[in-house]
């Protein structure tokens, strides 16, 4: 994955290699960490959550397989991550929007597609958000693509040679990652018009993005944010993270 600098392969705890094939980490910065995994669903049971040290979750007892191995990935990635804090066993609450409860003093964010989590931490940023998607096909991104961002923005993707599927999937997520990385302040869902595109920069593989007025205003956040990039095979993901 490599976003910026050290990485490490981990070991998989016993008992889970049906679960996960590979844990990840990643040295963003100082005291910046990224844990990730490659799960299968089809290889979830309920005493993975044993294997992995990881409470279950009573609300998604009847959940469908797909929800609770995401859960418990992104649950294992996230107790992972704050031990690289020294922060042990710490049991991650939900909030009122089901969002994650890290400890105080802590940014933190969760993502995952179908088969990979992520998460990052750390206690030096006042603001982070992670997002991961897969790739839009054509006519999925096309339906969507009204909700997601205005045309002018697309084109600031596409004329530097993605297609336009590719600009829906990226700035989906790029706008994903700034809504967690601000959720602290404004505490609610936003929709994806109350941030705006300024510009990329393909060569650094980072995006600008800025804040409607009234946001910047509620939030506090006056500058723009660089929405850092990786484009895979079949997904995409983004960064946004910062000291103020």
């Amino acid at each position: 994955m490599s976003f910026f600098t050290r990485s490490e392969s981990l070991v998989v705890p016993d008992g889970a290699e049906h679960f996960l094939s590979s844990v990840d980490m990643e040295v963003l910065g100082p005291n910046f960490y990224l844990v990730y995994c490659q799960f299968s669903p089809e290889g979830f049971r309920p005493e993975m959550h044993q294997y992995l040290r990881v409470a279950a979750e009573p609300g998604l007892n009847n959940a469908v397989l797909k929800r609770r191995s995401e859960f418990l990935a992104g649950r294992f990635v996230a107790r992972l991550a704050l031990e690289y804090l020294h922060i042990q066993s710490f049991g991650l609450g939900i909030g009122q929007h089901r969002q994650p409860l890290w400890p105080a003093g802590v940014a933190g964010s969760i993502s995952h597609t179908n088969t990979l989590a992520l998460c990052v931490v750390s206690p030096s940023l006042c603001y982070l958000g992670i997002d991961s998607e897969l790739q839009l096909a054509p006519e999925q991104a096309r339906e969507i693509s009204a909700s997601i961002a205005t045309m002018e923005e697309y084109q600031k993707i596409t004329e530097k040679g993605m297609d336009f599927s590719l600009a829906v999937s990226l700035l989906f997520s790029a706008k994903e990652s700034l809504f967690k990385a601000i959720f602290p302040r404004v505490g609610r869902y936003l929709d994806f018009s109350t941030s705006t595109l300024v510009d990329i920069d393909t060569e650094k593989r980072r995006l600008r993005l800025r804040l409607q007025q009234d946001l910047q205003q509620e939030t506090g956040f006056y500058h723009d944010f660089d929405c850092h990039y990786l484009v895979g095979s079949a997904d995409v993901l983004t960064l946004v993270y910062g000291p103020d």
